[in-house]
């Protein structure tokens, strides 16, 4: 898929993508580098063919089939160092920073965190993990704890895809970054510098199968974990240990994103309240199935809350937007007040809902065998109409016919 799907900001907030055409040299450097990741996930691997010809590039399309793995577009995303990906239908397209800024078609250089290497990615995933951080080439976000176990993604808060203000809040020297490291054991001592650095996150990592099956293959990285990291101190920082809590306070203020982050906590805790509200309801409705889901769409539609007390409706509320959140229109420590309520009130909103549901059975019934006849008109009129002009076809024949037999 084209770059087009980028080129909107991202439903965390991430700003909308610049996806410029690739000169051939950086089309096979980027093909190169996607053909290696995806060959450790899927036993076949190719690449869609190319038009001959072709002076640049939009995109790499890759055919793949067979997994070896179960990892999921977020976790390719990670391996990629994929700025963003859309997942669509049996089709995933991943924006993937080009491995040169060079012979871009029609394009400047532009200064983004180019930490290519796999392992050292996956080193600096590891890293930040524990204290609630994602840092790759899509920028830095902080996650959302109570999100994370549900939905992983919508437990991202954007923080910055800034590469100064990245390498700052997680205490990496950017000076060291931009000049380049001569040997590995800089890069590694460049990574264990970090604010958040610590060994016993290494040492007692609980690996899946996946990441053993990974570090076998990254050997940088398995000489990191296994030859450096047990030789640095237990903190390489003259600062304090920070808690997730703490790292998530400093994160929201340093990118203001504070309101953003009420926003989602309020619609996640709202959404939860509901959620548990609404369970404890089957315990004062004597019925299953169907007959209980009725129950429930009927106390969505026709139950309304006057001064925090439920209240039966006249007509119905069809709009699921103008319906009540029960858990926040229920007056304070009135939960079993409102059970005691559904009790004494379920078999009224069962009939209402009930008769709600056959009268609209009845009025499409009603529309359809209206359409139905209107369509049988239609062509009984159109037959007639074919009949007439048959016969003016004939008539003025018989007609003179007659006129020559008087």
């Amino acid at each position: 898929m084209g770059g087009l799907v980028f080129a909107q900001p991202g439903r965390n907030g991430e700003p909308a993508l610049k996806t410029p055409r690739m000169s051939p040299e950086v089309y096979q450097k980027l093909k190169a580098k996607c053909l290696e990741v995806f060959k450790e996930m899927y036993i076949t691997v190719t690449v869609a063919p190319e038009a001959v010809g072709k002076t640049d590039y939009g995109d790499v399309d890759l055919l793949v089939e067979g997994r070896r793995s179960d990892r999921c577009p977020a976790e390719i995303a990670e391996s990629l160092g994929a700025k963003r990906f859309f997942h669509n239908s049996e089709s995933v397209s991943f924006a993937v920073p080009l491995p040169s800024q060079q012979n871009i078609v029609g394009e400047e250089k532009k200064n983004t965190l180019r930490l290519t290497s796999a392992p050292v990615i996956q080193i600096l995933g590891i890293m930040n993990k524990h204290v609630g951080l994602t840092a790759n080439h899509r920028g830095l976000y902080v996650r959302v704890a109570e999100l994370e176990s549900t939905d992983w993604k919508d437990s991202l808060v954007f923080l910055t895809d800034d590469p100064t203000a990245t390498l700052a809040f997680l205490g990496l020297d950017a000076v060291a970054y931009e000049k380049g490291f001569k040997t590995e054991k800089d890069v590694f001592s460049w990574i264990c510098s970090g604010r958040f650095f610590n060994k016993t996150v290494f040492e007692q990592r609980q690996e899946k199968s996946d990441d053993r099956r990974r570090a076998k293959m990254r050997v940088m990285y398995r000489r990191f974990v296994e030859e450096h990291v047990p030789f640095q101190s237990e903190v390489n920082s003259s600062e304090p240990t920070m808690s997730r809590e703490a790292v998530l306070s400093a994160a929201l203020t340093t990118s203001s994103k504070q309101e953003e982050y009420k926003r989602m906590t309020d619609t996640y805790r709202a959404a939860l309240a509901e959620k548990t509200l609404f369970e404890k309801i089957p315990n004062a409705i004597p019925l299953t199935d169907d007959k209980l889901n009725l129950v429930f769409r009927g106390m969505k539609r026709w139950v309304f809350f006057d001064h925090g007390r439920p209240c039966l409706r006249n007509e119905a509320e069809l709009d699921d937007n103008k319906q009540p959140v029960w858990s926040q229109a229920l007056s304070p420590d009135g939960e079993d007040e409102l059970l005691r309520w559904v009790k004494d009130n379920w078999p009224e909103v069962k009939s209402r809902e009930q008769g709600r549901v056959n009268k609209a059975k009845s009025a499409r019934k009603r529309e359809r065998e209206n359409q139905e006849r209107a369509d049988r008109e239609r062509k009984e009129k159109k037959g007639r109409s074919r009949d007439e002009e048959d016969e003016e076809r004939v008539m003025p024949w018989n007609r003179t016919v007659t006129s020559q037999c008087g």
